[in-house]
């Protein structure tokens, strides 16, 4: 284990969460786009691959893969990483049943929200609006959204990464 490096994955996880919260502060009720979000997932993934790391287990470098990685994670480790974030959010939150949805979620967006428009390739801005209102109408199931994003959780995951790393600073 080189601890260099190590230290290099968490700084750079941290530098792009102050860059994520750069772009919340500079508009925090305005119309931003998923950049903030993105880079938040992309400080998560760091995280979660240094704390494999630190245990001596090798995570892929290809893929977004999210589930696959906190899989590689001992049980223990697992448990851990999700008591520690469920502290930091607190109840309601989808990681205790459902965390095996929400990583898979996280993974699949961080690929699809890059280009989001490529979801509405055939759609005009006529039905775009539509099928928003008709959504809403139907009381935002998240089974039919398009892109569901777990922010609450995703921050307790980070911040419980932070934790679970911070013997690196």
């Amino acid at each position: 284990m080189n601890k260099f490096n190590l230290r290099l994955m968490r700084r750079s996880a941290q530098a792009r969460l102050r860059d994520a919260q750069t772009l919340q502060d500079a508009d925090p009720m305005g119309e931003r786009s998923d950049s903030e979000y993105l880079l938040s997932l992309l400080a998560f993934e760091l995280l979660l691959k240094c704390l494999l790391r630190m245990n001596e287990i090798a995570p892929s470098k290809r893929g977004h893969h999210y589930l696959t990685l906190f899989e590689q994670l001992p049980a223990a480790l697992q448990s851990e990483l999700l008591d520690k974030a469920m502290t930091r959010i607190g109840p309601p939150n989808e990681l205790k049943e459902r965390h095996v949805h929400v990583l898979k979620t996280w993974g699949c967006n961080f690929i699809r929200m890059r280009y989001p428009h490529e979801d509405y390739e055939d759609v005009t801005e006529g039905e775009y609006s539509e099928m928003g209102d008709e959504w809403a109408a139907r009381g935002s199931p998240e089974d039919s959204a398009v892109h569901v994003y777990f922010p609450n959780e995703l921050f307790g995951m980070v911040e419980a990464l932070l934790e679970m790393t911070v013997s690196l600073q």
